[in-house]
């Protein structure tokens, strides 16, 4: 189970040198969460990196009329509260397992003593981190956009998401509501201005992050 893991990680940057293969497996830690139980809740420090080795994640936020859902997670990605994380400062957000999920994980002393000692941890650590800060920008750059666009993009990009995560959690992380949501999607056919609009989002999106 520990080699999902480090293929995990031999697939961030380079396959991991031996020495830091050793240094992880000696403090890694393993957990299970059942469909609904919380890895975070607000006013609780994160004080772990979580690789997903199974299962759906979604981590969101209440607000005054409602939620909204800042991501999911999946099979090989990694899960934090990033400003929670770095700062060691209580989080706003909820972590919630949307399915039964099995989870490796490195405690926050833990991963800043990798950080310290191997060059090419501190390497994986700013480019998970720089991957999770893309991410936020091209939702919060997708939420401007028409709400066929915003469901269109979704489909393309998440199809696989689109199949496991409930309507009600979609439709919170596109920005809209659910009837909006149902609406979109039992009007959209795709017509070909939607689609040349997101080939132009995702080259856009290709030149400017080269």
């Amino acid at each position: 189970m520990l080699s999902y893991l480090m293929k995990t990680l031999d697939g961030v940057h380079r396959p991991l040198s031996f020495e830091l293969r050793e240094a992880i497996a000696g403090i890694v830690q393993h957990a299970n969460f059942r469909k609904g139980e919380y890895l975070l809740k607000p006013r609780q420090t994160c004080n772990y990196l979580y690789f997903v080795q199974s299962g759906l994640v979604r981590a969101y936020e209440k607000v005054e009329n409602g939620e909204i859902t800042h991501w999911f997670m999946q099979e090989g990605d990694m899960i934090t509260a990033p400003e929670s994380f770095f700062n060691q400062v209580p989080s706003d957000e909820y972590v919630q397992a949307l399915e039964d999920v099995e989870v490796y994980y490195i405690s926050y002393e833990e991963t800043m003593r990798l950080v310290a000692e191997y060059r090419e941890f501190l390497l994986i650590y700013a480019i998970l981190m720089v991957r999770y800060y893309l991410k936020s920008i091209q939702r919060e750059r997708g939420l401007r956009r028409s709400a066929a666009i915003r469901f269109a993009s979704f489909a393309v990009n998440h199809p696989e998401l689109a199949k496991r995560v409930p309507q009600k959690y979609i439709a919170s992380f596109l920005g809209m509501t659910e009837r909006t949501y149902g609406q979109v999607k039992k009007g959209s056919t795709f017509r070909p201005w939607v689609l040349l609009s997101l080939i132009y989002m995702q080259l856009l999106s290709f030149f400017h992050w080269r």
